[in-house]
């Protein structure tokens, strides 16, 4: 059976966990039938790793200085107001 581009680029990535910048745009840009691969490709590599499990986070800021620099966060110490 022949592998489409889409399965073929997934493939490769999962087998030797090398590749390119091209390789992740053709993921991001994929539509119709290589992007209902693509979800269920990684809805099965999630159930593996993962389960069936939803994890939540949460922040309780004590104060609005940080010495971390993380680049989601508004009190990040790079931040200048």
């Amino acid at each position: 059976m022949k592998l489409t581009k889409m399965e073929s680029t997934v493939k490769k990535i999962l087998e030797n966990e090398d590749f390119t910048n091209e390789n992740i745009v053709s993921l991001l840009q994929s539509d119709g039938e290589d992007r209902t691969l693509l979800f269920k490709k990684s809805a099965e590599i999630k159930e593996r790793y993962i389960g069936n499990k939803v994890w939540f986070r949460g922040l309780i800021e004590f104060s609005n200085v940080c010495g971390k620099d993380c680049l989601y966060c508004g009190i990040r110490k790079g931040t200048i107001q």
